[in-house]
């Protein structure tokens, strides 16, 4: 059972907001990185945001005001992290303030049944989710997963489980590069090998990669 998550629906830890087009979901999507992950899984790709700090912390209402304007150009909103669902609460109450007409994706570290078990209510508001832990013996080429064991599902039933069987077999869309700031921001997942060599090119660059 899920137990360690946070409770406060009035504010939420956003570390990052970007747009990508297919390389995190179907389409032109809003990219938003909260903090905070109590998994500690191994080879985490995103350690740093494990600490839910690293974020700015927004009053959850005030930050749907603020992405309203930019989900009308385009095809959806991805919430990746960090662990989105540590903040159960907020994540809730930004889903269900969202219009139906905006398709969501979320990645969670957790796996399908727990989450079932877990966040009933929040998985009614998901199109597409992308579930499990990252398990580097398992990883490779594939469309929005990091490992073989990740699972794409629909919670809502929106998505049809024919598409669903095509991205469970389709290849890894890759990455898209944005600097800020001097830092070097990586949105996509990666198919095996890749990280590693682009994280040496960068380093001979003297920028810091952040997934």
């Amino acid at each position: 059972m899920i137990t360690n998550y946070l409770t406060d629906a009035k504010h939420f830890w956003l570390y990052h907001t970007g747009i990508c087009e297919n390389i995190l979901g179907p389409g032109k999507r809003l990219i938003v990185y909260s903090s905070g992950c109590p998994l500690s899984c191994p080879d985490c790709i995103e350690r740093e945001l494990q600490d839910l700090h690293r974020g700015k912390k927004w009053r959850t209402d005030d930050f749907i005001s603020a992405i309203s304007p930019i989900l009308n150009s385009v095809d959806g909103i991805t919430f990746s992290g960090g662990e989105p669902f540590y903040q159960a609460a907020a994540l809730r109450h930004i889903l269900r303030e969202l219009s139906p007409q905006v398709q969501t994706l979320v990645f969670s570290g957790y796996d399908l049944d727990s989450l079932i078990a877990g966040f009933p209510d929040i998985l009614n508001y998901i199109d597409i989710l992308i579930s499990g832990a990252y398990i580097k013996e398992q990883s490779g080429d594939f469309l929005w997963r990091g490992s073989e064991n990740q699972e794409i599902s629909s919670p809502n039933k929106s998505i049809p489980a024919p598409m669903l069987k095509k991205w469970m077999q389709s290849p890894s869309a890759g990455i898209s590069m944005h600097l800020s700031d001097g830092n070097t921001f990586i949105y996509g997942i990666p198919a095996k090998g890749t990280l590693d060599a682009l994280q040496h090119k960068l380093k001979d660059k003297q920028l810091e990669l952040i997934c």
